[in-house]
């Protein structure tokens, strides 16, 4: 249910349609020694919000899942319903 997994499940090739470009997520990963002390990947993430720099997100259950975001429960994986 985190943004980034989202983002991973955008940019597979589809065997059921053709596209021209498959969706990317901007920006590189960062190196363990790299990471702040907000979310890892707030730089990267559409979704992000000026407290996912405050500090690492709780791992929280989420509906059968675990997943460190404190903004998972409001959003949903794209591409899935």
């Amino acid at each position: 249910r985190h943004p980034y997994t989202s983002g991973l499940m955008l940019s597979r090739p589809s065997i059921d349609q053709v596209v021209h470009r498959l969706p990317v997520i901007p920006g590189r990963p960062l190196a363990a020694f790299e990471a702040d002390d907000g979310c890892a990947f707030a730089p990267r993430c559409a979704h992000a919000r000026p407290y996912c720099a405050d500090g690492r997100p709780a791992v929280v259950e989420l509906e059968g899942a675990r997943v460190a975001c404190t903004r998972a429960g409001e959003l949903t994986l794209q591409g899935e319903s």
